[in-house]
């Protein structure tokens, strides 16, 4: 597994880790990167991180912190019709 930088949460953590285990390409001896976004998406399953009914703790995350994982994967819409400026498509 990917060994990730100590940040604010434990939970952030772990789901960094699982989706570069699912998802990272080597980039020889430097960092790995996720070049598939696409494709990681259908392979990143945060669900699988969910703690079982009587568990909690480090290890897994809970009902709240996988639905925050979901919503940062989710397609973000606007709450009003984008305007095009001149020279954006």
């Amino acid at each position: 597994m990917h060994k990730i930088p100590a940040g604010p949460s434990a939970a952030i953590a772990l789901s960094a880790a699982a989706l570069l285990a699912g998802c990272a390409t080597p980039m020889g001896s430097g960092p790995a990167i996720v070049s598939d976004a696409v494709g990681c998406k259908q392979r990143f399953d945060v669900t699988a991180l969910r703690c079982a009914a009587s568990a909690s703790g480090d290890a897994c995350l809970s009902e709240a912190q996988v639905k925050a994982v979901q919503g940062l994967h989710s397609v973000y819409r606007l709450p009003f019709r984008a305007v095009s400026a001149p020279g954006v498509h």
